[in-house]
């Protein structure tokens, strides 16, 4: 009786199963945490959109202020 206790997994949710039972999609395990990488990654796109808009808001402002 206690073998059969190490063939089973809890996914997610609580529900236990068979180790060689496969998992519905909905049960899959969620995905890992981001990378430092991807993070800082991310931090400076969000940066460069800020500072290209900052520009293209600079240019719209002078192109204005002319006519």
């Amino acid at each position: 009786m206690v073998g059969s206790l190490d063939r089973l997994r809890e996914t997610t949710f609580g529900m236990p199963r068979a180790s060689d039972e496969p998992l519905s999609p909905l049960l899959e395990e969620p995905a890992s945490h981001p990378t430092p990488g991807e993070v800082f990654g991310q931090i400076g796109l969000v940066f460069g959109i800020c500072l290209g808009l900052g520009l293209l808001a600079r240019v719209v402002v002078a192109l204005v202020g002319v006519y």
